[in-house]
């Protein structure tokens, strides 16, 4: 029944938009994605966790399911930014774009979100770009621990 003056194109869209949902939530279900979910979470919140005391450019991470980010610092300890992420956001996105891997930082905050159904091998290949970036942070930035450059 449609909506007092919404008339029939509203119908037909939510129509459309219904069964897209239903299809997905079906694609969900019969491929078990929430459920690699669950396996794979403790790893990449195991990854999240190596990389914080790893690098000294970054500050905390986090993991949510198969979400998982951090912020860039300039000093670990004191949690202090840097004072321009000008020159890193630009470096962690080249050293993906070259490997393959996508990852736009925003204010020297590392965030992705790999799809769902991600193998394990593109999830080992996202940490290892991520790894990557973070190491020529600390090599470019912060290898004689002053982190004045930026």
């Amino acid at each position: 029944m449609a909506g007092v003056g919404i008339g029939r194109e509203h119908d037909e869209e939510m129509t459309i938009f219904n069964s897209a949902g239903l299809a997905t939530i079906e694609y969900i279900e019969r491929e078990n994605v929430l459920g690699r979910v669950r396996e794979k979470a403790p790893w990449f919140k195991s990854e999240w966790d190596k990389i914080e005391k790893d690098f000294k450019c970054v500050g905390t991470t986090y993991a949510i399911g198969l979400e998982g980010g951090t912020l860039l610092v300039k000093d670990k300890v004191k949690h202090e930014p840097f004072s321009d992420y000008g020159p890193l956001d630009p470096l962690v996105r080249e050293v993906g774009l070259k490997k393959g891997v996508p990852i736009f930082p925003f204010h020297g905050i590392i965030a992705v979100c790999p799809a769902l159904n991600a193998t394990d091998e593109e999830l080992v290949k996202i940490m290892d770009v991520i790894r990557e970036a973070l190491a020529e942070i600390d090599r470019r930035f912060l290898s004689s621990q002053r982190g004045d450059e930026v």
